[in-house]
């Protein structure tokens, strides 16, 4: 296997255990302490030929989304996942407008697909568990609060 056995950084000169004296070229690496390691010119090449060579694919969306619940992981292929969006016509159950990204919502608890969401809508249920009291109290708070309650700017800083 080649390893520099000898570097001289500035210079990018080097000693190969297999090529000897041999031009340096350094390569990024997350796994190596500094970041980088030094390669030899040999092996570099060879490097760069196996990458130019490989066989380029195409980004292939998933074929099985998985959904946890406390039961286990409700899976769908693509095929079902489009007919489940197709049905509430991608659009989000709680805002009534139609998504380009939308989220399949289902109970954490049984695993039961309730409808499609908007990302929104979708991360907010996330965010309060599916917890209806913490909900119903987030309401209250912010009808407790609405704009005639809220502090001016001014009193504020009279606090402070």
């Amino acid at each position: 296997m080649h390893s520099i056995v000898e570097a001289n950084e500035e210079e990018k000169q080097g000693v190969c255990s297999i090529c000897g004296p041999t031009k340096l070229y350094k390569v990024t690496a997350s796994t190596c302490t500094n970041g980088y390691y030094w390669s030899c010119e040999l092996r570099n090449k060879q490097k760069n030929e196996r990458r130019k060579n490989r066989p380029r694919t195409k980004h292939q969306p998933a074929q099985t989304y998985s959904y946890s619940y406390d039961g286990g992981t409700l899976k769908l292929n693509t095929k079902q996942r489009e007919a489940i969006i197709a049905k509430y016509s991608s659009t989000c159950a709680i805002c009534n407008t139609f998504t380009d990204n939308p989220q399949i919502d289902h109970c954490h608890r049984t695993g039961r697909i309730r409808g499609v969401l908007c990302t929104r809508h979708n991360t907010a249920l996330g965010q309060f568990k599916d917890s209806t009291g913490d909900m119903r109290a987030a309401i209250a708070y912010l009808d407790r609060h609405d704009t005639t309650h809220v502090y001016e700017v001014e009193k504020i800083r009279d606090i402070v």
